[in-house]
């Protein structure tokens, strides 16, 4: 009689390679899980940043929505001149300073090119909401910015709704169109 005891080198590599499948399904999950939450938290800014600038706009202060030169100082962004939101008399009515998931200010844009789609499509019917990143930074914009899309216009894709965005390849940027009347 053998009466031997421990594993067999099969046995070892058997639960090796079922602890190493676990882990990857479990990372894999926890990836999509942050993915889904910083989209869905950034939809949930947009729609608060929304709502701040139509009670600016209708609180009696402003007819139109101004031009982003119009008041405030431009930060260099990405080699881009960008408004935060911070400096819009939209801020009184947010309770913080609004930042992405990265601590990245989300910035106004007004240039005269908001539009809603439609017969006629109009040009200054609105303000944009908008973020970018650049660099290193896209990747992650890239990631998130159908995830934002199917969140708040059921994935309609990158030109149509509300939720807008481009990749230039180095860097993408992600629109949230804020229009004077909802028929977009």
């Amino acid at each position: 009689m053998n009466n031997r005891s421990g594993f067999t080198l099969v046995e070892i590599i058997v639960v090796i390679v079922i602890i190493a499948l676990l882990s990857t399904i479990g990372f894999t999950s926890y990836t999509n899980i942050q993915k889904d939450s910083r989209a869905a938290r950034i939809a949930a800014d947009f729609q608060q940043m929304k709502l701040a600038m139509k009670v600016w706009r209708t609180s009696g202060s402003i007819t139109q929505y101004p031009r982003e030169t119009f008041f405030f100082p431009a930060v260099n962004f990405c080699s881009y001149n960008f408004y935060p939101i911070s400096l819009t008399g939209a801020q009184i009515y947010l309770e913080n300073t609004m930042k992405d998931p990265w601590d990245q200010e989300y910035f106004y844009d007004n240039d005269s090119d908001t539009y809603i789609s439609g017969d006629p499509a109009r040009t200054n019917a609105g303000v944009n909401i908008l973020i970018w990143g650049c660099n290193d930074d896209s990747q992650r914009y890239r990631e998130l910015a159908p995830l934002i899309d199917k969140t708040i216009d059921g994935s309609d894709g990158a030109g149509r709704g509300q939720v807008r965005w481009a990749d230039s390849g180095s860097s993408v940027y992600i629109l949230f169109l804020v229009a004077d009347n909802e028929q977009q």
